[in-house]
């Protein structure tokens, strides 16, 4: 049976996986949805063969089990027991810092304060994640070369300040300390899946921790790429939306990931077109009725669209241009 019609059949074949849970490997995924997905294989080939009560199976997201880690170490009295913000409560911080420093800046102002405070806690994000030492003078006398960056900077200050003096962190902040606790937890038998790479930060934290990692990845196939021009947005949301269609219609538990592109497309009017019917009942009725996922993710990074088709699913990507519609079909 070829690997494709195994992915049709079910929602992740964990064939492969099997040597690693046999080993007691904890399974480590890049985010929530892969996790699910092989629980729920998981749990379904248990009901297959007739169990009535079975071990969970041990898979998360990276950095969850990371977070978990940080708990223990803290549980363990290795790390000081500070409290870490959620996304919201970060973002606030932020945006007070932000507020603050506008008010003593008489020469920069920010029509947005809210998006500036999601992109500042970004690229905090991402410094600490390929560990770009802030605290380098000469790093920090380039971003004094720009303003843009000057303020970044003032800003960054200001903020950690804030969270030291009130005991908090942000969860990378939690990864980061676990660096200075080298081999004091318990060792743990981990499998990456479906990783192409990971952070430094990560890498390090596993190294740290003493880990035995292991690594898999599907065999994946090059995909065909497919470039068609069409007259009207119509026309080119009818062209993705008839092979869904088929794919539904032969495949009950196939999995499909349509991305629609900024501003270019809308989703219930795709939608509609793959069903065939424009009365709302009658979308209702097909989504309620079909087995399988149809993810349609706005804007959505051109990674989610390359691991769709490296994983071994269909991913139809749809975007329209001011003057010359055109969309992009990977097919396996």
């Amino acid at each position: 049976m070829s690997q494709e019609s195994k992915l049709a059949q079910g929602l992740y074949d964990i064939t492969p996986l099997e040597p690693f849970i046999r080993e007691g490997c904890t399974l480590l995924t890049p985010n929530y949805r892969l996790a699910r997905r092989i629980k729920a294989e998981w749990d379904t080939q248990r009901m297959a063969a007739g169990e009535q009560v079975w071990e969970p199976l041990a898979v998360q997201p990276l950095e969850s089990w990371l977070l978990g880690q940080w708990e223990l170490a803290v549980n363990l009295d290795l790390l000081p027991p500070i409290m870490p913000l959620d996304p919201n409560q970060t973002l606030e911080l932020w945006r007070q810092v932000i507020c603050e420093q506008a008010e003593q800046a008489s020469d920069y102002h920010l029509l947005r304060p809210d998006a500036a405070a999601q992109i500042a806690s970004h690229a905090r994000d991402t410094l600490q994640r390929w560990q770009v030492d802030m605290n380098d003078r000469a790093l920090r006398q380039s971003f004094t070369l720009d303003q843009d960056c000057g303020t970044f900077l003032q800003w960054l200050v200001m903020f950690e300040r804030r969270l030291s003096a009130q005991t908090q962190c942000t969860p990378i902040d939690c990864l980061t300390q676990l660096l200075s606790i080298t081999g004091q937890l318990p060792v743990a038998r981990v499998a990456l899946i479906e990783f192409e790479d990971i952070t430094p930060l990560e890498h390090s934290v596993l190294e740290s921790l003493g880990a035995s990692v292991s690594r898999f990845s599907a065999a994946s196939q090059r995909a065909e790429c497919l470039a068609h021009s069409f007259s009207d947005k119509r026309a080119e949301l009818g062209a993705v939306a008839t092979p869904c269609s088929l794919v539904s219609g032969s495949s009950t538990r196939a999995s499909l990931s349509t991305l629609l592109m900024p501003r270019s497309l809308s989703a219930m009017q795709f939608l509609r077109l793959a069903v065939g019917a424009s009365a709302p009942w009658a979308l209702r009725s097909f989504v309620k009725a079909l087995m399988f996922a149809v993810a349609i993710m706005v804007a959505a990074p051109w990674g989610s669209l390359r691991g769709a088709v490296m994983s071994g699913g269909r991913a139809i990507c749809i975007s329209g241009g001011a003057l010359t519609p055109y969309a992009v079909l990977f097919r396996r």
